[in-house]
């Protein structure tokens, strides 16, 4: 067996081309994607397009612009878009019906939700996905303080502040990031499921059928 073969990445809980590393003369173990990952400039990253932008004219009552723009709140353009997704979709999953762990998860959730502007999980399902499985960790925090004012996450940091996690919180985050972003990461859900306990994993059956 080779000395590689010996170690587990500290990441990725990955035990396939473990190397040991120096970081400011402190030994670290990461396999070689992890390696790619933590030491490759990222920038900084947000969530997908959500669609097609076509211009619209749109024609109302001095009074109706009035009180749209109350109810949009600076923000005339997520206001309709939630308005017409919601209107096209009836079977929109009720928020009551939603698995949450604890009120705490809910509360980690909806605090992620506000940062990003989000009225609730189903409003946009990159933020929605992203709060509700990092909430379950109840590290809203760590999430939310690498959050710039444009609303895309800084990686670089969140990787590192994720260094001092438990395994079970680095892989629910990452699985978060990637429906957030698919392009973030590439972790298998069989490696997702198999270091959570039975709440964790309802958590993240729940984000699969919101997402999907």
């Amino acid at each position: 067996m080779s000395e590689k073969e010996l170690f587990v990445c500290e990441r990725c809980g990955s035990s396939v081309d473990v190397a040991l590393i120096y970081v400011n003369d402190v030994p670290m173990t990461y396999c070689r994607n992890c390696r790619g990952a933590l030491f490759t400039k990222k920038r900084s990253v947000g969530r997908p397009s959500i669609g097609i932008t076509k211009k619209v004219s749109l024609t109302l009552t001095e009074d109706d612009w009035t009180a749209l723009d109350e109810k949009a709140k600076g923000n005339r353009s997520l206001f309709l878009r939630q308005t017409i997704v919601k209107a096209l979709d009836n079977e929109e999953l009720p928020a009551e019906e939603l698995y949450f762990k604890s009120d705490l998860h809910k509360e980690q959730t909806l605090k992620i939700l506000n940062v990003f502007n989000q009225l609730s999980i189903s409003s946009d399902l990159y933020y929605g996905c992203l709060a509700y499985v990092v909430g379950a960790i109840y590290k809203a925090d760590c999430l939310i303080k690498n959050i710039g004012e444009d609303k895309k996450v800084d990686m670089d940091v969140l990787f590192k502040d994720m260094e001092v996690l438990s395994h079970s919180e680095r892989v629910m985050i990452r699985f978060g990031l990637q429906l957030f972003n698919s392009n973030l990461d590439d972790i298998k859900l069989s490696d997702v499921m198999k270091s959570l306990d039975s709440d964790n994993i309802k958590v993240i059956k729940q984000a699969i059928d919101l997402f999907y």
